[in-house]
């Protein structure tokens, strides 16, 4: 169905006249899109920024990132990619996780006894 030249040799063999070939046309250009509306898309740039991303999560250092992905160092294109994220070891929130959550009714009656 994407074939384009696949398209024009079915045209060329169909005996239509101008406005029913340039319908055709336009049923099939339809199709396309709505296809390539399902699909994911990826290009080159998602894969580099991927990377930049998936490095830094890792931990791994800012100047071993610019080297393997061939920045300029200090470049302000990778500062874009880079994620302003608080490691996880870091994150505030963390020891919040792991507290003993005191059920609702018993922390009410301890309450009320005292």
């Amino acid at each position: 169905m994407l074939s384009t030249a696949t398209e024009r040799a079915e045209l060329g063999a169909l005996v239509l006249t101008d406005t029913g070939r340039e319908a055709l046309k336009a049923r099939r250009r339809l199709a396309r899109r709505a296809l390539r509306r399902g699909l994911r898309r990826y290009s080159g740039h998602s894969m580099r920024r991927g990377k930049v991303r998936h490095d830094q999560r890792q931990g791994t250092p800012r100047h071993v990132i610019e080297r393997q992905n061939r920045y300029v160092p200090g470049s302000r294109a990778l500062a874009r990619y880079l994620d302003d994220l608080v490691a996880w070891q870091e994150n505030p929130t963390v020891p919040l996780r792991f507290r003993e959550t005191i059920p609702l009714a018993s922390a009410t009656a301890t309450r009320s006894s005292t």
